[in-house]
């Protein structure tokens, strides 16, 4: 009855006046978040390499640490840790070789392409720097420097009269800029870095160097008036995620633009790669592919990244032994770095002794190189810093360039992890240990893995080529022949190969499997004794049948029919004909 009572008496008051009741609040609960899509998402995917399975792979002499893609000259680039480049020219479905450069006496320390892919450059630690033609795939210069170049990369706008290119010494902070053209000459030295600059990229669009040191500090400066940019969206560093990597205390290992030029991406010591805002500084994407991170993702049976145990295993081995590869050799090189800055000093404390600083300052610094754009060639300054130093202090340094070249040797031998960018500036593509991940930058999610399945390579570095080729020479309609063909070219852990990732699987065509590894080089001793070689059987030329109504002798062809023959021998060695009863005779 009160239940009832109270109901009519809330029926009576909702018919009544209300105005003195108190208003309710009723809280309604938030909007769901709208989920983040891109659009012509499938447009997109389809001007990318989606095969599960490389389709090719082609050799170099030894272990490759470098491939760029030219994407409008349809040329693809690698270099190996001998001093080997290599020009391949993309066809229509694959690619096909091109030209072989001895280009260097050591290891590849830098390989960088012009932004509008008309030239490339190559620096060693022969003290060597080549310049290449793309569209003529010929070396057009030679700059020799007098210390051990550690990145270089072209810093011309388009148009401009001459081809200048920034160049990182591996001994001193200082940045050197050279006429790529010209006599070997510097025409620009600057110092923005306390410790010597290991990365290096020219953001064409908005017309701007970034560099990287190998403490992990980044710095932004114009190419023209090598100072701070003004078209930056902050002042101070400190507004930015920029010491990202000095706070973790990790290193970078690679540095890559997107083609809009609005990110930049970088792959760090700790495993994780980070995609910043390039005029913001600020972190916009952040993927971890640490061994913890999988080791939790293969608890979960029913993920579809889960692998069996063994291949697990195996993987995380791998990214082990690559972690602890590159943390002994950041430990060299700034072991190899401080002997520099206790050789520098030594020798400034015995000038100081000497007085010579009145005479000429600049004596202090052995290691100098003349910043006027009318300077000598670097052979000139050679000889200059060597009659500065005495022979036991010259052979000092030698020795000490010596050290460092095969300290950069050694860290060239394994090629960093390299994220790169489609052209649209929406996928971020990059290795792990499960294969290549295609990431979408906008719904922050996984489009496609290349490589789950192949289990013997760690890829490593990646270069992309997508767009149509130029077809076929000599046609009379380049357009009918020209195929849109997106392929991704690999690098692996150890390996001596560039991989193919296409649309196509290895066995289209017709072709068998097996025949995608070409033979294009001699294989090592080591390959050769990895190959498993099938036993060979031992084939009569005479076969005897003994039956129940007496012995029937065959004569056997094994030089015309070596299969058949086969087949017939290995099963009568496993008596598989024993106590078998004719079906037939034929009269």
């Amino acid at each position: 009855m009160a239940t009832k009572r109270a109901r009519e008496d809330d029926d009576n008051g909702a018919d009544g006046d209300n105005s003195d009741a108190e208003d309710v609040m009723i809280e309604m609960p938030p909007p769901p978040k709208k989920k983040k899509r891109l659009e012509f998402e499938k447009l997109y995917l389809d001007a990318l390499p989606s095969s599960e399975y490389y389709e090719r792979s082609f050799m170099h002499r030894a272990t490759i640490s470098h491939v760029v893609v030219s994407q409008g000259q349809d040329f693809i680039i690698t270099g190996s840790i001998d001093g080997h480049v290599k020009f391949w020219k993309k066809k229509p479905q694959g690619i096909e070789f091109a030209k072989h450069f001895r280009a260097h006496m050591g290891s590849i320390t830098s390989m960088t392409l012009s932004h509008d892919g008309l030239y490339l450059a190559t620096a060693s630690v022969d003290q060597s720097i080549k310049i290449f033609d793309i569209a003529n795939f010929d070396m057009i210069n030679m700059i020799q420097v007098s210390f051990i170049p550690t990145c270089c990369e072209f810093i011309y706008q388009k148009g401009s009269a001459s081809l200048n290119l920034a160049v990182g010494d591996a001994t001193t902070p200082s940045i050197f800029v050279y006429e790529a053209k010209g006599d070997g000459s510097v025409v620009h030295e600057m110092k923005i870095h306390h410790n010597p600059v290991l990365l290096m990229k020219y953001n064409h669009v908005h017309n701007i160097v970034l560099t990287v040191d190998s403490k992990g500090f980044f710095e932004y400066w114009n190419p023209q008036t090598f100072k701070f940019p003004s078209n930056l969206l902050f002042k101070f560093k400190m507004e930015t995620d920029l010491f990202e990597f000095t706070k973790a205390k990790e290193l970078p290992r690679s540095l890559t633009l997107s083609p809009d030029g609005e990110y930049f991406a970088c792959s760090g010591s700790d495993n994780q790669i980070r995609i910043f805002r390039f005029l913001r500084g600020k972190i916009h994407r952040q993927y971890s592919e640490t061994v913890q991170t999988y080791q939790t993702v293969m608890r979960n049976p029913s993920s579809v990244f889960h692998l069996d145990d063994i291949d697990f295993g195996k993987r995380m081995a791998i990214e082990n032994e690559i972690l602890r590869f590159h943390q002994a050799v950041d430990e060299k090189f700034q072991s190899s770095y401080q002997k520099f800055q206790e050789f520098r000093k030594k020798l400034a404390d015995a000038l100081l002794a000497k007085n010579t600083q009145e005479d000429d300052p600049q004596a202090l610094n052995p290691f100098r190189h003349d910043q006027s754009s009318s300077s000598s060639s670097s052979s000139s300054s050679n000889d200059d810093q060597a009659g500065q130093l005495s022979a036991e202090d010259a052979k000092e340094l030698n020795l000490l360039h010596t050290e460092m070249g095969e300290v950069l040797t050694q860290r060239n031998s394994v090629a960093p992890v390299t994220p790169i960018f489609d052209e649209t500036s929406n996928f971020v593509i990059y290795s792990t240990p499960i294969g290549i991940k295609i990431m979408n930058m906008v719904t922050n999610k996984i489009s496609r893995v290349l490589g789950f399945h192949e289990s013997a390579e760690r890829f490593l570095s990646v270069a992309l080529f997508q767009g149509r080729t130029r077809g076929v020479a000599g046609t009379v309609d380049f357009k009918a022949d020209a195929e849109i063909d997106p392929t991704l070219f690999c690098t692996a852990f150890k390996k001596v190969r560039v991989f193919l990732f296409s649309n196509r699987l290895p066995d289209e065509g017709g072709e068998d499997k097996s025949t995608r590894d070409v033979l294009n080089e001699r294989p090592s001793e080591e390959e050769r004794s990895a190959v498993v070689k099938p036993a060979k059987v031992r084939l009569g030329s005479f076969a005897t049948i003994h039956t129940t109504k007496g012995d029937m002798s065959f004569e056997l062809f094994p030089d015309l029919c070596p299969k058949t023959v086969e087949n017939f021998v290995v099963h009568s060695r496993n008596k598989y004909y024993n106590s078998l009863t004719f079906h037939r005779v034929v009269k």
